[in-house]
């Protein structure tokens, strides 16, 4: 008989996905075709979900000092709609040139207590590399482009000044896994922030279909945390299975913006590719700079296995894995 690990992660490896559509962007992601389809599934099996308002966004905010804003009206308009945003160009050449390089580096550092947190997963019995977080304060390059151009264009979308609420970079190296469908809100409520957080995945490498792109549905960041397993946060099957998803490709280089209440999930990485990906979270200045309180939480709830006490409840953190199995 099956454990129920077991039964989690065959429904991670081996995901039952409908079929999608999928969309390549050159600037501003395209509409998703919502329409009636969408009001009726929502109105059929969201029944009375409230809408989340976007508090903390506002209007498109006036030209910089030097008159020159990173996005256009139109880009925050197809924002607010779809839920996100795909940019082809916000790093620059430059920037782009040196991210898989970057991300080398962060690779291979070695585990070091109280400071970068990295996180394992077992692949074919072999303990790999899945995730690292708080690497931001002891990389000054890619800091600093995080934060003249990527924490720019997201203060434009809410109107003032955002900062970093937390990072990660994700690597499902080939045979890595995927993620159940899920919406990050639901594990940042701790906090008691009112304002969607927005997340910007910065694309180290080409992120495709057969290596586990992410997938997303479109619009419903309006319909609020939708119906969730108990056991792993993850949107309940019914739900997500009627929900439109499509594939986002992307290419080295590019970043995706997307608020925290857009359904999203991905599958495994069934190709001979690494799919690094950035995704560095943010919210208004204005609701507090929380990001060191964040990681002692986090430090605290589920701590690399370097910092692992024997006996460590770790249940709790488990919750809001959608699925995967980290070491």
């Amino acid at each position: 008989m099956l454990s129920r690990s077991s039964v989690l992660l065959r429904r991670v490896f081996t995901p039952r996905l409908p079929p999608m559509r999928c969309f390549a962007s050159v600037g501003v992601s395209p509409s998703v075709a919502v329409g009636n389809t969408s009001e009726g599934l929502a109105t059929t099996i969201l029944g009375r979900i409230p809408t989340v308002p976007l508090i903390g966004l506002s209007p498109f905010p006036s030209a910089s000092s030097s008159g020159q804003t990173l996005l256009t009206p139109e880009q925050v308009e197809s924002f607010r709609r779809d839920g996100y945003l795909l940019l082809k160009d916000l790093i620059g050449p430059k920037c782009k040139a040196k991210l898989s390089e970057w991300t080398d580096e962060i690779e291979r550092w070695e585990e070091t207590k109280g400071m970068w947190m990295q996180y394992f997963e077992a692949v074919n019995g072999i303990r790999t590399l899945s995730r690292v977080e708080n690497f931001l304060p002891y990389h000054s390059e890619l800091n600093g482009m995080i934060q003249r151009r990527v924490a720019k264009a997201i203060s434009e979308l809410y109107g003032e000044e955002a900062v970093v609420f937390k990072e990660k970079l994700n690597f499902k190296l080939p045979g890595g896994a995927g993620f159940l469908p899920h919406q990050d809100a639901s594990a940042y409520l701790t906090f008691g922030q009112k304002s969607p957080h927005i997340t910007a995945m910065v694309c180290a490498d080409a992120s495709t279909k057969a290596n586990g792109c992410l997938e997303v549905a479109a619009g419903f960041h309006k319909k609020g945390l939708l119906p969730q397993k108990k056991e792993d946060n993850s949107i309940e099957d019914e739900v997500a299975s009627r929900l439109p998803w499509e594939f986002l490709e992307t290419e080295a280089g590019d970043v995706f913006l997307f608020d925290s209440f857009v359904p999203h999930r991905s599958a495994q990485n069934m190709s001979d590719k690494k799919r690094r990906l950035y995704f560095i979270t943010f919210n208004p200045k204005s609701e507090g700079e929380i990001r060191g309180r964040y990681y002692d939480h986090l430090r605290e709830a589920f701590p690399p296995e370097l910092e692992r006490k024997q006996g460590t409840d770790l249940s709790e953190a488990k919750r809001n894995f959608c699925g995967r199995n980290f070491l």
